[in-house]
């Protein structure tokens, strides 16, 4: 299964990474900042997105079967959910991604 993980870099999202890896998944890590994820796996594809923009999700969940999202809003800034949200519904709009 081709898997696209946001949030790849954190806590939750490592563990994610390590597990679907270690099942045989093909996975697509997702973060913020390039200079977050450079200790994957070698089978891992990295790439840089932002959740919370729908041409983002868009086009990284192109031709993947799930899209993980294990973000979360940094403290004091728990309105962001809401932005992460839409960017999602509106970025899988349409697709036969499963979320």
């Amino acid at each position: 299964m081709k898997i696209l993980i946001f949030g790849a870099a954190g806590n939750v999202g490592r563990r994610l990474v390590s597990e679907a890896v270690s099942r045989g998944h093909e996975v697509t890590a997702v973060m913020r900042s390039s200079t977050w994820g450079t200790d994957f796996p070698e089978k891992v594809i990295t790439k840089v997105g932002d959740i919370s923009n729908s041409r983002d999700v868009r086009k990284l969940s192109r031709d993947q079967e799930t899209v993980i999202n294990a973000t979360r809003p940094r403290d004091g800034q728990e309105q962001e959910i809401d932005q992460t949200t839409l960017g999602l519904i509106e970025g899988l709009a349409g697709a036969k991604t499963r979320l």
